[in-house]
């Protein structure tokens, strides 16, 4: 199955330079946290989403879905 993958601040150094998305090919009853681990992110996603609803790392993604990992911002 096929997974958009959008990485957000800081966890975009993981994509390709200028790429602002993948698309990742992913077994079937694959987790959000199998993709994050394949991505070299381990749980370091504070907030995920899946079509735009939050998630967790546990859930199985599907053919065709979009999944985005925001990190931790600093701020004051």
């Amino acid at each position: 199955m096929q997974v958009t993958v959008r990485l957000y601040a800081q966890l975009r150094e993981r994509l390709p330079r200028g790429e602002r998305q993948v698309t990742l090919e992913l077994p079937e009853g694959a987790t959000v946290l199998d993709l994050a681990d394949r991505l070299g992110l381990g749980q370091t996603a504070v907030e995920i989403m899946v079509n735009n609803t939050g998630a967790h790392y546990g859930l199985k993604v599907g053919d065709g879905d979009v999944v985005s990992f925001f990190p931790a911002l600093a701020g004051g």
